[in-house]
């Protein structure tokens, strides 16, 4: 008896196309993002970072996330990528958020 084995010879995916994937299947962390940084500067805070966002939202969500490509709730290398959806969203913020370096791979 001979063992055949399957070859996935698939392209793996990027990070940006896992982001994406993510973001489908979990709409509402945008929005959640967007609400926290709308709260934090009606607080008076002038300079926020997506760590600190990600950070609250990741409390909020402790088991409402649903990711396919990580075993993360938020994957930390989404966070430059949420940041710079927010501010394609919300222009008027860019001068508040602060944008880390974009890697892809």
């Amino acid at each position: 008896m001979t063992t055949q084995f399957a070859l996935d010879f698939k392209k793996p995916l990027t990070k940006e196309e896992k982001f994406r994937a993510f973001h489908e299947a979990n709409p509402h962390i945008l929005t959640e993002l967007e609400v926290a940084t709308a709260e934090l500067i009606r607080a008076g805070h002038n300079r926020i970072g997506i760590d600190w966002l990600i950070s609250i939202v990741r409390w909020e969500n402790r088991s409402k996330t649903s990711d396919a490509h990580s075993i993360y709730r938020i994957n930390n290398d989404y966070k430059p990528r949420y940041a710079r959806l927010i501010l394609e969203r919300h222009p008027e913020w860019s001068g508040v958020i602060a944008l880390r370096e974009l890697r892809t791979a």
